[in-house]
């Protein structure tokens, strides 16, 4: 919930005192369990940065030394249901009067202590005034990201010692109730603090995550649209080129079987090439993919590009396109069908002059004895020498 005391007059350190009066009337509205407050709030886009230093660091690169933070209210942390790992949460006693402390989050921890206890170490912030601050670390809390891919090292000040405020105050409200029902009760909570405050946004927790991740969401879809487009762009590739093989080769297939070639055998002749088209296509995609894995995990949120499923169901579209495309349409007879209906004496001369097709003579012969014969009905095997191969002046088409 975002209020915004400037507005209505207020300065320096009444912000402060009105933030704490505000915090307590949220607070005692009906379903409400806990109120705090921050400069920043979560997932709201807003961060500050400053340089600092700390007990036991030593790094010569300067930009390991700044770090995003935050102004925040007491129990910040237990109203955001964030875990506090080691030490305490921030409380009405950390006020201007007592020892300035800090709480960091466990990738800060992690990268300026290197795992060791943080607890009651000091860490060094430089203020707007280019002063330097010494805050002692009196907790260390799991990680609340701003930037959903990956955690950023940032440590929290309690805003009763800072009294620092540059923007509005953002509310966090935890309920025990539904957003929708509570949300008049906090409006008018604000309202009933000064007639001149009012809240300037209102936001369920979930409508800020969903803000936050929307152009990942967008990526992703993106992603998944590509990734099917590409699959059947594939798809069609590798049907149109089998459809051309075929088809260019349904003379010979025909005659092939025509004169007793097995069934087996002409399948095996198409499926070869199927599986020599497909399995390239296959081992360089995925050598590909898996290249290109890590880039593709950096740009979408828990996008596994390296996913084993994926690879697999696509290999097995592919391979099914082309096993369909590759199998003959109608078997046997869907390829003699062409001899019966399309060869005579005349075709088979037009298309030897054509092509360039050359038959055996006496295959030839035989053949054109065995189409005359049964123009019109299905060729029987025993009606042909099959002891003498087809010749082609093609090497890539002999058998």
């Amino acid at each position: 919930m975002d209020v915004n005391p400037a507005d209505a007059g207020y300065k320096d350190a009444q912000l402060i005192s009105l933030n704490m009066r505000l915090r307590e009337r949220l607070a005692g509205v009906p379903g409400v369990e806990a109120a705090s407050f921050s400069q920043n709030g979560i997932y709201s886009g807003r961060n500050y940065s400053t340089h600092f230093d700390a007990d036991g660091f030593y790094n010569a690169d300067q930009r390991t030394h700044f770090s995003t933070y935050d102004h925040v209210g007491p129990y910040f942390f237990t109203t955001a249901g964030t875990h506090v790992m080691a030490g305490r949460d921030f409380n009405e006693r950390d006020d201007a009067g007592a020892p300035k402390v800090a709480i960091v989050t466990r990738e800060f921890a992690r990268r300026v202590f290197e795992g060791r206890d943080s607890v009651g170490r000091n860490i060094y912030v430089t203020t707007a005034k280019q002063t330097i601050v010494a805050y002692q670390i009196t907790g260390v809390v799991q990680d609340i990201r701003n930037d959903v891919r990956r955690p950023q090292p940032m440590f929290y000040l309690c805003q009763l010692q800072t009294l620092s405020q540059a923007f509005s105050t953002r509310f966090l409200v935890r309920t025990r109730l539904a957003p929708s029902a509570v949300i008049p009760s906090l409006r008018a909570a604000v309202g009933a603090e000064a007639p001149a405050l009012h809240v300037d946004q209102i936001d369920s927790a979930e409508d800020l995550l969903d803000r936050t991740l929307a152009t990942d969401r967008l990526m992703a879809a993106l992603a998944w649209g590509f990734g099917v487009l590409a699959i059947v762009l594939a798809s069609v590739g590798i049907y149109g080129l089998l459809s051309y093989d075929v088809t260019r080769r349904t003379a010979e297939i025909g005659i092939r079987m025509a004169v007793g070639a097995e069934k087996r055998d002409v399948v095996w002749l198409v499926m070869r090439e199927a599986a020599l088209v497909c399995g390239a296509g296959i081992a360089t995609g995925s050598a590909v993919a898996l290249t290109m894995a890590r880039l593709v995990e950096s740009l979408v949120f828990q996008m596994k590009a390296a996913n084993p499923l994926l690879q697999v169901a696509a290999a097995i579209v592919l391979v099914a396109v082309a096993v369909r495309r590759g199998f003959p349409r109608g078997g046997q007879h869907g390829w003699i069908q062409w001899l019966r209906c399309e060869m005579s004496e005349f075709r088979i001369r037009e298309r030897e002059q054509r092509s360039g097709l050359k038959l055996d003579q006496h295959i030839s012969t035989t053949l054109l004895a065995v189409v005359k014969a049964n123009r019109g009905r299905s060729i029987r095997r025993d009606q042909v020498d099959n002891r003498k191969p087809l010749i082609f002046c093609r090497p890539d088409l002999q058998r």
